[in-house]
């Protein structure tokens, strides 16, 4: 009998392994009888628009005790360069957030609705000194910039108060591979392109992980007329303890090994 080595057991032990979630957006609503407000909730509709250039479907996240990367699918104006596009006024793709889901909501940018407090972020384009792809930490969540900060029209209407970018000159915290971008479906049953970004953390990111989640934020654009916010569990890939029901396996390889040691000793 030959007997071989769990290589997850190893995984787990040295803290290798990534743990990956997915966050569901509502996708193709009605549009119609939509209540359109110039404050919160801004309007009983998922998206405020064109569906096809904003509505946004899902993210999957992955975080290791190194990196991060999400996958972010979306419908977006400007296509798949992801540039910006004119629908009224100009607009451009917002920015990925991150958030520590245990951390009180701030209501600096609309005291009657609370957001977020946004701690590091990821530029899908690149804008304010920012690199697209990177990880930046963000130093002050109440600076972050609003759809009304870049847009500042009150002839139409979306949700203005959304943070939907980061100031300029923020921290560089980790370097990323760029941002790709590839079709993904009609834009109908399901969004037009798939987004993936991937960055190395520092170890202060695992600190935005409470209870096996962290907490995402996404605009399709600046207008934040889709916005998808909340959090997507994703285990604790920084810890180096397994988690129970890796324990079996845990056993089950230490038996291997042992197992591989007998049939030394047995044939010497």
């Amino acid at each position: 009998m030959r007997c071989v080595l769990n290589l997850t057991i190893l995984a787990v032990l040295t803290g290798a392994i990534s743990r990956a979630g997915t966050i569901t957006d509502p996708f193709n609503q009605p549009q119609g009888n939509c209540n359109y407000n110039s404050g919160p909730s801004f309007s009983s509709c998922d998206v405020i628009g064109d569906e096809m250039k904003y509505d946004i479907q899902k993210a999957d996240v992955q975080v290791s005790a190194s990196s991060v990367s999400v996958t972010l699918y979306f419908n977006y104006g400007g296509g798949s360069s992801l540039s910006g596009f004119n629908d009224g006024v100009n607009l451009q793709v917002g920015d990925l957030f991150f958030y520590d889901p245990a951390n009180p909501q701030t209501s600096a940018y609309d005291p009657n609705n609370a957001y977020p407090e946004y701690l590091y972020g990821v530029p899908l384009t690149n804008h304010g000194g920012m690199t697209a792809g990177d990880l930046y930490q963000i130093s002050n969540y109440n600076s972050l910039v609003t759809a009304d900060d870049l847009i500042n029209n009150s002839g139409y209407y979306y949700r203005r108060t959304q943070p939907v970018w980061m100031p300029a000159g923020e921290t560089l915290a980790g370097a990323g591979n760029g941002v790709s971008v590839a079709d993904y479906g009609n834009g109908v049953s399901n969004a037009l392109y798939a987004v993936t970004v991937q960055a190395s953390i520092p170890s202060s990111f695992l600190n935005l992980i409470s209870d096996g989640q962290i907490g995402i934020g996404f605009e399709s654009a600046t207008c934040g007329n889709d916005v998808l916010v909340g959090s997507v569990t994703v285990g604790n890939p920084g810890g180096n303890v397994p988690e129970p029901e890796t324990f079996g396996m845990l056993g089950a390889g230490i038996g291997l090994i042992g197992c591989g040691v007998w049939r030394r000793k047995k044939k010497a």
